[in-house]
């Protein structure tokens, strides 16, 4: 069952009527109940798609084209009101960064009420009895204490279970997680995934997961869309993207994760970078780092094509990829 389908998404900024290409034609489903991985450099348009599902892209950016589909409703046709009773309440996000996030002036427990208090008609001793319990199912200790602290007073692991509980509170339906644990050691990172995904069962609920690690996709995710300058590249279930790959974008992101075995003294590495979003090149735009690009990669822009069942890819050349590495 679609619980969320972006079609043909287009969000552009324009400076100088210089026109930067942000998100340009993405399309993806999110199942209900499923954990979806989008993956990509940084630069690819991954927080921007997320951000425009909220639409919360803010001037000189705008949403130029396309449909974000929730509920039977396009959220792009919806007016302020509209939008602001989903945002937070049907669909939730969690942000990059805890620090930045959360508001340094105000304590923690006032920022999640605040959620509360917007969207569900209950009291203010309701709403701080509410965000002790969240705070208690997201393992924070001591969380009538915590309720009464500042961001400052916590570490960064503490400070972005606040923010899944800020998030979890209102109950909703989907939950958009910008790279969760960055700037986390590895074992707060760890603890940060496991409990999202505990959660994310207990709660049925659906979550789209930003990241650059593949690891993370492996252990989290159910599907994984590959985003690439702009653009939605390969689509499909995780075992399919780590056992056949058919995007050359996707093996060279596969192949850069060092093994554990090998004795190697270098990474692997795609060359190259993530081309400016205001001058993509013509044709497919990794055909410039791309070791199987020919005259129409240069000229011709691939759309995506099912190759089989569930998975879709963005490649000329897709039946070239060859790819052996074990999930």
């Amino acid at each position: 069952m679609n619980l969320l389908e972006i079609k043909n998404l287009k969000t552009y900024f324009e400076k100088n009527r210089v026109i930067s290409k942000a998100v340009d034609g993405v399309s993806f489903v999110l199942h209900k109940g499923e954990i979806l991985g989008l993956i990509g450099e940084s630069g690819c348009g991954k927080s921007v798609t997320a951000l425009s599902i909220l639409r919360l892209i803010a001037e000189p950016g705008k949403i130029a084209e396309g449909e974000i589909i929730f509920e039977d409703g396009d959220l792009l046709t919806l007016n302020t009101e509209k939008m602001r009773a989903i945002r937070g309440n049907q669909i939730a996000m969690i942000f990059q960064e805890p620090m930045t996030s959360l508001n340094p002036v105000f304590t923690c427990g006032n920022q999640v009420a605040e959620a509360l208090l917007e969207h569900k008609k209950i009291t203010a001793g309701e709403a701080q009895s509410q965000v002790i319990g969240l705070f208690r199912e997201v393992g924070l200790p001591d969380p009538e204490q915590i309720f009464s602290a500042y961001p400052h007073e916590l570490s960064g692991g503490m400070r972005q279970r606040v923010m899944i509980a800020m998030a979890l509170a209102c109950g909703p339906s989907i939950l958009i997680a910008d790279e969760p644990t960055t700037a986390l050691d590895v074992t707060v990172q760890a603890q940060i995934l496991e409990l999202i995904k505990r959660l994310q069962k207990e709660r049925a609920m659906s979550v789209i997961l930003i990241t650059h690690d593949f690891g993370v996709v492996a252990e989290m995710c159910d599907r994984v869309v590959v985003m690439y300058a702009s653009k939605v590249v390969e689509f499909a279930d995780v075992k399919t993207i780590f056992k056949n790959p058919r995007h050359p974008y996707t093996t060279g992101l596969l192949n850069s994760i060092p093994k554990i075995d090998s004795v190697q003294q270098t990474l692997n590495t795609i060359p190259g970078i993530v081309p400016d979003a205001s001058h993509y090149p013509s044709g497919c735009h990794f055909h410039l780092r791309c070791f199987l690009a020919n005259d129409r990669c240069k000229n011709e822009k691939p759309d995506l094509i099912e190759i089989e069942p569930g998975h879709t890819v963005a490649c000329w050349e897709w039946e070239k990829v060859v790819h052996t590495r074990e999930r």
